[in-house]
């Protein structure tokens, strides 16, 4: 069985992936929709006291966009 730790880490993965992609494209709306979801990601991860190796990163680049 998987953890939760571990979905989550999978899952910051995948958006941040998708996150760069969108990104990449100018795509606002895509980037508001995965930017939400990582959002919504994290505050799990912070609601069961998990730490993501994933999330400072992703806190300190939405920060400078």
């Amino acid at each position: 069985m998987i953890s939760l730790r571990e979905q989550l880490i999978d899952r910051l993965k995948d958006a941040t992936a998708r996150l760069d992609d969108a990104h990449g494209r100018d795509d606002e709306y895509d980037t508001m929709l995965v930017s939400g979801e990582i959002d919504s990601l994290l505050r799990i991860a912070d609601d069961h006291g998990l730490h993501l190796p994933q999330a400072e990163d992703y806190r300190k680049r939405r920060c400078r966009a």
